[in-house]
């Protein structure tokens, strides 16, 4: 079974990490991940709470750069910049809803797990 994060990827960032959940202002320091399963402990006051990475909607490592938590996940496929005009194409998890289109507002730079 391959891990669901990646590890090169999370040790290559500076180092240490601050998260921010759903629903929540707050940023939480992080003590450690758990590639496998995606599994992480955050300090909380002092004592380490487990947490899902699923649940982290913002990632800010040791330089303060605020990185989409999409990029840490093993299936990430860097496609390039997204550009007004291109032809994009995407298919559901499932296989089996297909879309196919044209970018009117480019918005993000990669997708997480697009095939094309």
């Amino acid at each position: 079974m391959s891990d669901l994060l990646r590890m090169e990827y999370i040790n290559a960032l500076p180092q240490p990490f601050i998260v921010r959940f759903c629903g929540d202002d707050q940023w939480w320091p992080v003590n450690d991940f758990e590639v496998g399963t995606g599994m992480m402990r955050i300090d909380v006051c002092g004592l380490l709470e487990v947490k899902h990475f699923s649940e982290v909607m913002e990632v800010k490592d040791g330089d303060s750069v605020t990185h989409d938590p999409d990029t840490f996940y093993s299936d990430w496929i860097d496609r390039g910049p997204v550009e007004d005009g291109n032809i994009f194409a995407m298919v559901d998890l499932d296989g089996q809803h297909a879309i196919e289109g044209f970018v009117k507002h480019a918005r993000r730079q990669v997708y997480r797990g697009i095939a094309a």
